[in-house]
């Protein structure tokens, strides 16, 4: 049996990150929960949507025992002040609220194969065992090929479960596939609905965030009803109405703790954050065409500024600024619209945080401990095919209704 540490992957505990074990003609590659759990979440959760989880837009949340997720809310209390009373008169006013959403999550599983060629004629080639040839990944240097099929799992996984978490269960994708107007091919669409709405025996139960967002919307909730006239919107979609307009109405909308987080930012100095305005990409280029309009002589003004606690200043690409407010192309709904054929139109004032992001990885029932399971196979008619097998929970849930606000066409 080889191992690779737990310190390979960025770990503190001296534990086995990885045990590859050869029984006959097979090999047995299997990644302890903690480190698949460490991978999956750099490469798919955070590194799945870099802009917005560096502007804090999510709060990732832990999954109990029972596969649910938990928000946890306090908010200041209000008009607190009474004229005082004579003598021992108590008159207890100035409530804080504690709020607590809890939400289920739903279990997901990915069963995959590798056929061994794709790592033929590469760098990684020179790493199989030379009397089995080229079909055998065990050797000396398993942990090489191991990293790189790892990090490009996590990758191509963290591009579905954001796909999930943003549009899971939206009414748009079953309109699609009854009206066959989606503009993939049959067989990406099919593999595209099977986990996006399901079937009658594996049917997806858990709502993705933009589905949440639309729901509300449709149910009229108070600041989730606001709506984009089409006659703001061109032949191609384009947004041609004015959008600084649109912007004040969002703001205008909130709730009174966004309104102020809006106007006024939270914290201190280079601490101080504002809520993240998420727009689709036609309002977002009819904000950059105001801003080259408005200010030609200014062109650093098109990029938003970040600054962290420390005097460091970087920039971000995709994110304008608006008083302070990132303006954040919606670079998700963008993808469902090239799926799903529809043309979008939305847009959402939100505080940090509030998005709430459930993941988890979870033992395999039959290997305790494992959270993912590579098997490979060298026995005809496999001829060294790889299977691998891993299961988590997922979740998407808004913090609280009042730190956010929503519009769309």
């Amino acid at each position: 049996m080889r191992t690779v540490q737990g310190g390979a992957w960025g770990l503190d505990q001296p534990m086995d990150a990885i045990t590859v074990d050869t029984v006959g003609m097979n090999n047995y590659i299997k990644v302890r929960t903690g480190a698949w759990l460490h991978i999956f979440n750099k490469a798919a959760v955070i590194e799945g949507d870099v802009t917005n989880d560096t502007l804090g837009l999510y709060s990732r949340l832990l999954v109990d025992g029972e596969g649910k997720a938990k928000f946890g809310a306090i908010s200041t209390p209000k008009h607190v002040f009474r004229p005082r009373q004579n003598g021992c008169v108590w008159a207890p006013n100035g409530k804080i609220r504690i709020g607590l959403t809890e939400f289920d999550t739903c279990p997901i599983e990915y069963q995959g194969e590798q056929c061994p060629d794709a790592f033929w004629n590469s760098c990684f080639e020179s790493l199989f065992t030379e009397g089995r040839g080229v079909r055998d990944l065990e050797s000396g240097a398993i942990a090489q090929v191991v990293v790189s099929a790892l990090r490009q799992l996590a990758i191509g996984m963290g591009n579905s479960f954001f796909e999930l978490y943003n549009f899971a269960k939206h009414p748009d994708i079953t309109t699609a596939d009854t009206n066959g107007t989606f503009l993939v091919d049959d067989e990406q669409w099919d593999d595209y609905y099977a986990q996006m709405v399901g079937s009658d025996a594996r049917p997806v139960n858990c709502a993705g965030m933009v589905t949440i967002l639309d729901e509300l919307a449709d149910e009229g909730e108070s600041g989730y009803n606001i709506t984009i006239p089409g006659t703001d919107l061109d032949a191609d979609n384009n947004y041609t109405g004015d959008v600084i307009a649109l912007f004040n109405q969002m703001v205008g909308s909130a709730k009174s703790e966004l309104k102020t987080m809006a106007r006024r930012g939270v914290g201190n100095g280079a601490a101080r954050r504002y809520p993240i305005m998420l727009v689709t990409d036609n309002i977002y280029r009819a904000y950059q065409d105001y801003l080259i309009t408005t200010f030609p002589q200014i062109p650093g003004i098109l990029q938003y500024v970040l600054r962290g606690a420390d005097p460091a200043v970087s920039t971000m690409p995709g994110v304008l600024d608006w008083n302070g407010i990132p303006v954040v192309s919606w670079d998700a709904i963008t993808a469902f619209d090239e799926v799903v054929g529809t043309n979008s139109t939305k847009i959402c004032l939100v505080a940090p945080g509030t998005f709430g992001v459930a993941s988890d990885v979870r033992n395999l029932r039959q290997y305790e401990g494992m959270g993912l399971r590579m098997v490979q196979k060298l026995d005809p008619p496999d001829n060294g095919k790889i299977y691998m097998d891993t299961t988590l929970r997922w979740g998407a849930a808004l913090a609280d209704k009042d730190y956010a606000v929503y519009g769309r066409a």
